[in-house]
């Protein structure tokens, strides 16, 4: 349920901002992946299997978000890395730059991905 509620919620931000508009108003200049990972059951088109989520900030856990699984994004920022650089990956990975900033903006929000004070040189 919290699943579905959550889905919906990211269809409808993305309805309603400016991917542009959110990405600059709630993503960091940089970031890191600071998501907790653990073990937790997943449904992969109808069964329940046994895999690893990322725990959001109200305690639920999940795997993908609009379409994006979240361990790819650890692997892309799990050092400090330039929003705008680690948005252009996901879009090279097949993800829609405009789904892709949304998704971080969310993924900020949730605690998935935080502010880096370390610049990248």
């Amino acid at each position: 349920m919290r699943a579905r509620q959550r889905h919906l919620q990211f269809v409808d931000a993305v309805r309603m901002t400016t991917p542009a508009e959110q990405f600059l108003l709630d993503v960091p200049e940089f970031v890191v992946f600071r998501g907790e990972t653990g073990p937790a059951e997943l449904q992969i088109c109808s069964p329940i299997v046994s895999g690893t989520a990322v725990r959001l900030r109200d305690g639920s856990w999940a795997r993908w978000v609009g379409g994006v699984d979240l361990l790819r994004l650890q692997d892309l920022a799990h050092k400090p890395i330039h929003s705008r650089d680690l948005a252009r990956r996901l879009a090279l990975a097949g993800i829609n730059l405009d789904k892709a900033t949304t998704m971080m903006a969310w993924c900020v929000r949730e605690g998935a991905l935080a502010a880096s004070l370390a610049t990248i040189r």
